[in-house]
C-alpha cells in the first residue's frame, strides 16, 4: 500500500470542521396538553382525505332512516305504555320522548368515537343570542299567519289538541305538558338532529333546512296550520345548523309552544 505525504496529511488534518453542538434552549419545553392546540393544523384538503367508515350518501341514508325509525319507534313506546303498562296518555308521551332524548345523546357519543364525526359548536352566550333569535322570528311568523287570516276572514279548524281536550281524561295541565316537553324534544330530536344532520353530509345546509322543515310541516297531517309550521321548521333547522346542537332549537321551541298553548287554552276556560 502506497503512503500519502506527510505535507498532505497535515492539509487534511487543518479543515475545519462543523461540530454539532444540540440547541437545549428555553423554549424546548415538554409539549403540555393546553399547547397542542396550538400546534400545525391540517388544511380542509387533507381533512377532506382522511378515510371515513361511512360515505356522505350513506350517512344521509342512514339518517333518513333511523329518522322514520324513530317515529315508529315514538308510536311503539306509547302503545307499550298506555296499552301494556297502564300509563296515562300524557305521561307516555313524556316517557317516550325522555327514552328518545337519552337515545339521541348515546348516538351522539357512538359517532363521535367510532364514527370519528365531531361537531364544532357555538358558545353558551352566542347559543343565547340565537334562542332569543329564532323566538323572535317565530313570533313573527306566527302575528303574519294570524294577520292573514284576519285579512282572508278565515278560521282553521281545529286542531289536534283542541279535539283531545273535548275527551274527558285529557286535561289542560296534561295537554300543556304535551305542548311544552314531550313535542320540542322528540321532535327536534328526529327533524333536527337525525334527519337534517343526515341530510347535511351530502346536500347543501339551505337544502336541507327546507328539506326537513317541509317534512316537518307535513307530517303534521293539519293543512290549515302548514305553511306556519314549515316556516318554524325551517326556523328550527337554521338554529340547529347554526349552534350544533339540538338543545336551542329544543328551548325556541318549548317557549313557542308555551305561549302557543297559553293563548290556545285561554280560549277554553272563557
Amino acid at each position: 500500500m502506497e503512503e500519502q505525504p506527510k505535507e498532505e496529511i497535515d492539509s487534511l488534518e487543518n479543515i475545519p470542521r462543523k461540530e454539532f453542538v444540540p440547541n437545549f434552549g428555553a423554549n424546548d419545553l415538554p409539549i403540555k396538553k393546553d399547547d397542542r392546540q396550538n400546534g400545525p393544523k391540517l388544511s380542509d384538503e387533507s381533512l377532506a382525505s382522511v378515510p371515513h367508515l361511512l360515505s356522505s350518501k350513506q350517512l344521509t341514508i342512514w339518517g333518513i332512516v333511523e329518522a322514520f325509525a324513530i317515529i315508529l319507534l315514538q308510536q311503539a313506546l306509547m302503545i307499550i305504555f298506555t296499552k301494556i303498562f297502564g300509563i296515562g296518555l300524557i305521561v307516555a308521551a313524556s316517557y317516550a320522548a325522555t327514552v328518545i332524548l337519552f337515545y339521541y345523546i348515546f348516538r351522539s357519543y357512538i359517532m363521535q368515537k367510532s364514527f370519528k364525526i365531531e361537531k364544532q359548536g357555538q358558545k353558551i352566550k352566542d347559543n343565547l343570542i340565537l334562542i332569543g333569535q329564532g323566538i323572535f322570528l317565530c313570533f313573527l311568523v306566527a302575528f303574519a299567519y294570524d294577520f292573514i287570516l284576519k285579512l282572508l276572514d278565515y278560521t282553521p279548524k281545529a286542531q289536534q289538541v283542541e279535539l283531545l281536550l273535548q275527551q274527558k281524561d285529557f286535561s289542560l295541565v296534561a295537554a300543556y305538558f304535551m305542548l311544552v316537553y314531550s313535542a320540542p324534544v322528540w321532535e327536534e330530536v328526529v327533524f333536527r338532529g337525525i334527519l337534517q344532520d343526515g341530510l347535511e353530509k351530502s346536500l347543501s345546509p339551505t337544502t336541507a333546512i327546507i328539506s326537513t322543515g317541509t317534512i316537518f310541516g307535513l307530517i303534521h297531517f293539519d293543512p290549515d296550520q302548514m305553511i306556519p309550521l314549515i316556516l318554524l321548521g325551517c326556523i328550527f333547522g337554521w338554529m340547529y345548523h347554526k349552534s350544533q346542537s339540538i338543545f336551542p332549537s329544543i328551548i325556541a321551541h318549548s317557549v313557542v309552544n308555551t305561549l302557543g298553548a297559553v293563548n290556545l287554552f285561554g280560549g277554553f276556560d272563557k
